[in-house]
């Protein structure tokens, strides 16, 4: 009876059922066009810059940056919650929660192009490239 049941049940649970975005993703390229200033490209390769991803089953996640951004403080480690539906990816953190439509993920590569306005002071328009570990 319990094998009948455990056959049952991994039948039920297809692949469509598993959220693509779940797993580990490292940064592999990053560029950014900040209001007033010239734009900006990282070969995340090239150790400038590292960013790592890690999404959960849970929809629970962690984000960790090392390096620098020319001009701005990027967070070291971020802890957030996220939901990913429609290629819409919403992540929160500290109660704000950030949404960014139009995520790609091909086999294991995401595209994202997150638009942000810091406070109306400064529109950045950033696109990451991330490959699955």
């Amino acid at each position: 009876m319990a094998f009948a049941v455990a056959v049952l049940t991994m039948a039920a649970c297809t692949k469509d059922d598993v959220n693509p975005i779940v797993g580990t993703w490292q940064a592999t390229a990053l560029s950014m066009t900040i209001e007033g200033m010239p734009p900006m490209s990282f070969d995340l390769s090239k150790g400038q810059m590292s960013m790592e991803f890690i999404f959960n089953a849970d929809g629970t996640g962690r984000g960790v940056v090392s390096g620098t951004i020319p001009g701005m403080e990027v967070p070291e480690e971020l802890i957030f919650t996220y939901t990913y539906v429609d290629n819409v990816l919403s992540l929160t953190s500290e109660g704000e929660t950030v949404s960014i439509p139009g995520v790609n993920i091909v086999e294991n590569t995401i595209t994202l192009s997150p638009d942000l306005d810091m406070d109306g002071e400064m529109p950045i328009k950033i696109d990451i490239t991330l490959a699955k570990k």
